[in-house]
């Protein structure tokens, strides 16, 4: 480093040349490179039940994270589906891409795609393209924090309404943390769009829990999750 700095000739020490042999410094490429990192988890659960009431539920969730030195890609998709007494009272879907570009260890510019359905929304699907930049404050072993804002372009539609494109403003909050290192963490992924058109519609998506390791990469995952639409279908709830 500190031939570097001065802008001396480097050296460099192996068992294969010895000590003391000089290389120009254009042929350094990277100094310390990290290491491809695979982050993700997969959950998946359920009930039944038969007597006077028969519910079946079913929800499974994959996150995956692959991060090289500069670069980042983000995978996830979530599926829910209820039924009570042989009626089916919830099914919906989402799916989710991003990839990060680091112009700084710390800030990123990132693009976004986003699908999702959802049956008694009446939402057929809606499409989220989007892009801005991002600021990671924190990635620890026990920590880790992030956030981002930008713009979308949405198209919705709805089966019982008209189909609707517009410009959306985006923010997004990701946090992590370790309560108990390596046993129990807190975690938040929150997400806000409002459109710039189309009546300025604003949707939020927040998942909010806990994680709590039962042995090695096995885990018990207890989560709220929130979606909240200031302009539903009509005859349809916001929440």
């Amino acid at each position: 480093w500190r031939d570097i700095l001065f802008k001396k000739a480097p050296r460099i020490s192996t068992k294969a040349i010895g000590t003391g042999t000089e290389f120009p410094l254009t042929q350094i490429t990277a100094i310390n490179l990290q290491p491809i990192r695979l982050r993700g988890t997969v959950t998946i659960g359920g009930n039944s039940t038969q007597g006077n009431s028969q519910t079946k539920a079913v929800n499974a969730a994959g996150r995956l994270s692959v991060q090289s030195d500069r670069q980042r890609v983000t995978l996830e998709a979530k599926y829910n589906y209820g039924e009570a007494n042989q009626q089916v009272a919830a099914r919906n879907s989402m799916g989710q891409a991003e990839y990060n570009f680091f112009v700084t260890p710390k800030t990123y510019v990132y693009g976004m795609g986003l699908l999702e359905k959802d049956t008694f929304q009446n939402l057929n699907l809606r499409t989220t393209l989007g892009g801005g930049l991002g600021y990671q404050f924190l990635e620890t072993k026990r920590a880790f924090l992030q956030v981002e804002g930008g713009l979308a372009y949405v198209n919705e539609h709805f089966t019982t309404s008209p189909q609707t494109v517009t410009p959306s403003s985006r923010a997004a909050v990701r946090w992590e943390y370790g309560l108990v290192p390596d046993k129990v963490k807190l975690f938040q992924r929150a997400e806000g769009y409002y459109d710039l058109g189309g009546g300025n519609a604003m949707r939020i998506r927040a998942d909010q829990g806990v994680r709590v390791t039962l042995h090695k990469n096995l885990f018990l995952n207890m989560e709220y999750d929130f979606r909240f639409n200031s302009q539903p279908a009509p005859g349809r709830k916001t929440t």
